[in-house]
């Protein structure tokens, strides 16, 4: 159940098995519920799990230890999950890599590579050979690079991934095309995303949104159509790629007929998130009559908050007082 995210049936089987079983949960047991007592929202009181785990005196074993510092991590207190870890004997790259995590989560770039350096330190002086980054550490790191606009470390990075033949991974290759592009290098950007033989429509929506920062709208027009030749099905994050795209590039009309075409040749429900983006576009060209007309056709039970706001917004820049 927990594996699969079926956090509320784990819980209650795992207080059936306490209660009416009456089987003592062990260390595998609690390496399973404390994730699910994180993710589910009927469990509210998240951080008792610990002190049950106290209790029963399982607190000693890693893989338990490693579920606690991502709670914590995920909780918002990196330095309780800083605690654990630092008590810890004996850590293996799950552990490095929990860490890597909570401290990417909290947006502590800088500690996250830090880490990351200790990590490969450690590896190096202990000959822990399970100790080498993988791609789960090189997709987390990768952030954190783009980030700091860190590109002299992305591309150390980088050079390890090649090295060990990680860099053409389909998580690694994405995080790869995202932090070149966030550091300002589209061009290298798009060069990994060549090379990359598997892409999801992740890597897609990376790339697109590469050259959406950068203000090339046609490119991210065209990759959409490519997407469609190569039969890789957008989905709704495409879609805010594309029209942050046109709004950077100043394509009004390009970006309302994709919208307007997204259900019948893209096979895309527009979304609210999808109905700002567009108001948003139209807001920034100054056709602020068209956006608040767009606005108020939105479908019943869309959530219509980002569309005010970015309507508010071009009001405000464009001094259209009556519709503000």
């Amino acid at each position: 159940y927990a594996q699969n995210e079926h956090d509320e049936e784990a819980l209650s089987l795992f207080i059936e098995m306490e209660e009416s079983a009456g089987l003592l949960a062990n260390t595998t047991t609690m390496a399973s519920v404390v994730p699910a007592c994180v993710r589910c929202n009927a469990f509210s009181r998240k951080e008792a799990i610990h002190g049950f785990v106290v209790k029963r005196g399982l607190d000693g074993d890693r893989f338990v230890q490693n579920a606690l510092m991502d709670m914590y991590s995920r909780l918002g207190k990196i330095d309780i999950a800083e605690m654990i870890f630092g008590k810890m004997e004996d850590r293996d790259l799950v552990t490095w890599n929990t860490m890597i995590t909570g401290y990417v989560f909290s947006e502590c770039h800088e500690d996250a590579l830090l880490v990351l350096h200790k990590m490969q330190n450690f590896e190096r002086k202990a000959s822990r050979v399970g100790l080498k980054p993988n791609s789960i550490t090189l997709m987390t790191i990768l952030p954190s690079c783009a980030a700091l606009s860190a590109l002299a470390k992305g591309k150390e990075i980088h050079a390890y991934a090649i090295k060990n033949n990680l860099a053409t991974d389909v998580a690694v290759g994405s995080a790869l095309v995202d932090m070149y592009a966030k550091c300002g290098c589209l061009r290298m950007s798009r060069k990994v995303f060549d090379q990359i033989p598997m892409k999801n429509v992740i890597t897609w929506n990376v790339i697109v949104m590469a050259y959406g920062m950068h203000g090339n709208g046609q490119d991210a027009i065209d990759l959409l159509k490519t997407m469609m030749v190569q039969k890789v099905k957008p989905n709704e994050v495409t879609f805010i790629s594309v029209f942050a795209a046109c709004s950077h590039s100043g394509m009004v009309d390009e970006g309302l007929k994709i919208f307007y075409d997204m259900k019948s040749n893209y096979g895309v429900e527009p979304s609210s998130d999808h109905y700002a983006c567009v108001v948003d576009l139209l807001g920034r060209a100054g056709r602020v009559k068209e956006a608040y007309e767009l606005t108020n056709v939105m479908p019943l039970g869309f959530d219509k908050a980002g569309a005010w706001s970015s309507l508010l917004g071009a009001c405000r820049i464009h001094n259209e007082l009556e519709i503000g």
